[in-house]
């Protein structure tokens, strides 16, 4: 699985701003899905979260928000 955040200027509640203000869509183009594959998958699956306002904290040190990386996190530990 590829998980994208997106930058800064595509937070919000529209989901194409995250998806169509970046690159993230050639992740399933078949020349970076075929790095993915072996003789159990056909490719990786593309998770395009959407914060509604920025990743970041506010403290300007990177650290990924907070209530999103819990969220995420406890999320990515149940797929399998």
């Amino acid at each position: 699985m590829i998980v994208w955040l997106h930058g800064g200027g595509e937070g919000g509640t529209d989901i194409e701003i995250a998806l169509l203000g970046s690159k993230v869509t050639a992740l399933t183009d078949e020349n970076i899905q075929q790095n993915f594959e072996d003789e159990s998958r056909d490719g990786a699956y593309v998770l395009a979260v959407q914060c509604p306002t920025m990743w970041m904290d506010g403290d300007g040190n990177g650290t990924m928000n907070n209530a999103v990386s819990q969220n995420l996190w406890k999320w990515l530990s149940t797929c399998r």
